[in-house]
C-alpha cells in the first residue's frame, strides 16, 4: 500500500521518471499482494502482459510520455477521486 500510494504522489508531481521506477515495484509486489486470490490467473496474465513495458525504458518513457499528454485531465480526475476514497 505505501508503494501505490508513492506512486500517485509522484505521478502528481509529474515526476514520471521516479513514478515509473515505482510502478516497477508496486508491479512487483502484486504476486505477493494477491496470492490468496482465487481465479486470479486470466487477469494476471494480462498484467504480466503490461508490465512487459518495463523491460524497455525507451519505450516506456515514450508511452507514458504520450499518455501523460493526452489523458492528463482524466489522470488527475482518478487521482483526486482515489484520494476521496
Amino acid at each position: 500500500m505505501v508503494d501505490s500510494e508513492a506512486l500517485i504522489h509522484l505521478v502528481e508531481s509529474g515526476d514520471m521518471i521516479k513514478a515509473i521506477s515505482k510502478a516497477k515495484d508496486v508491479y512487483s509486489e502484486f504476486s505477493t499482494v494477491l496470492s490468496g486470490c482465487k481465479n486470479m490467473d486470466e487477469d494476471l496474465a494480462r498484467i504480466e502482459l503490461w508490465a512487459q513495458i518495463f523491460t524497455s525504458p525507451k519505450a516506456l518513457m515514450e508511452t507514458v510520455a504520450k499518455n501523460a499528454v493526452l489523458h492528463n485531465v482524466g489522470i488527475r480526475k482518478d487521482i483526486k477521486e482515489e484520494k476521496v476514497n
